[in-house]
């Protein structure tokens, strides 16, 4: 007697590319976050810790909020430009990021 797979082998042949792309973005929405509030608290100690890392050119890691994720980088903070609340990340291999300041919710000098 044949033993069939029954619906099993018509799941995936019956799921068009346009199908499986709607899949994947509905997943990846399903991990998106809100932008979290960072308070005036931590605002003062953020840039207590972005001027310690200037006068000692330490390396820190950031916290930041882009595309509904929070990123995280380290590197050492190259400047800090308040007139256009962006901020300037050097990575070891010398390439460089800026990120606006308001996205930023954490940060921390690595020892």
């Amino acid at each position: 007697m044949l033993k069939d797979r029954g619906i099993k082998k018509w799941n995936m042949s019956l799921m068009l590319s346009e199908h499986v792309s709607l899949l994947k973005k509905d997943l990846e929405e399903q991990n998106d976050i809100k932008k979290p509030q960072v308070d005036e608290h931590q605002l003062e100690e953020m840039n207590l810790t972005f001027q310690s890392a200037l006068e000692n050119n330490s390396k820190i890691k950031i916290k930041y909020f882009s595309n509904n994720r929070i990123h995280v980088i380290k590197g050492i903070l190259k400047e800090i430009d308040y007139l256009y609340r962006k901020t300037c990340i050097v990575y070891e291999d010398n390439s460089t990021l800026k990120i606006n300041l308001l996205d930023i919710v954490d940060v921390e000098i690595i020892h």
